[in-house]
């Protein structure tokens, strides 16, 4: 896909290995260069992982994406999945490993007078004097061709 070329399913796979990866490692290659290098060698798994994580990952993240996609065309079989019981969680009948707890009243009301304060600061604050505004003289920058340039 970063190449140009066509791509299938497989690359989803494959994202779904930088996922459990991720996951599994509590880390993500930060800057190009270590994308790069994961990209090159798959098969550095971090040494911690259970071996049927490392079998799963070195399986979605094979190089040849052919045998990519026949590996994840049984991956309810592999024993990384063994314990989930796909017609119940299909059926909606598995309860979620966690749940996040909703807000509190306090951090929404916290949120709240946070952007009021700011709103309103920015709302009341007169513009620069004109001696001011002259040392900007020259100077192109504006917000609104910035934000719709990014469109």
């Amino acid at each position: 896909m970063r190449k140009g070329k066509k791509y299938n399913a497989a690359i989803d796979w494959w994202a779904y290995g930088l996922i459990l990866h991720k996951i599994a490692k509590k880390a993500f290659p930060k800057d190009r260069s270590a994308t790069e290098s994961m990209l090159q060698d798959t098969a550095n798994h971090p040494e911690c992982q259970r071996n049927n994580v490392k079998d799963l990952l070195k399986k979605l993240m094979c190089k040849n994406p052919s045998e990519r996609l026949e590996a994840a065309g049984n991956i309810r079989r592999h024993p990384f999945f063994q314990s989930i019981d796909w017609d119940e969680l299909e059926a909606g009948k598995v309860d979620p490993p966690f749940a996040r707890s909703p807000p509190t009243l306090e951090s929404l009301t916290a949120k709240v007078i946070k952007e009021t304060t700011i709103s309103s600061y920015e709302a009341f604050t007169p513009p620069i004097p004109p001696e001011q505004q002259k040392l900007f003289l020259g100077f192109s920058f504006n917000i609104l061709s910035q934000s719709t340039a990014a469109l």
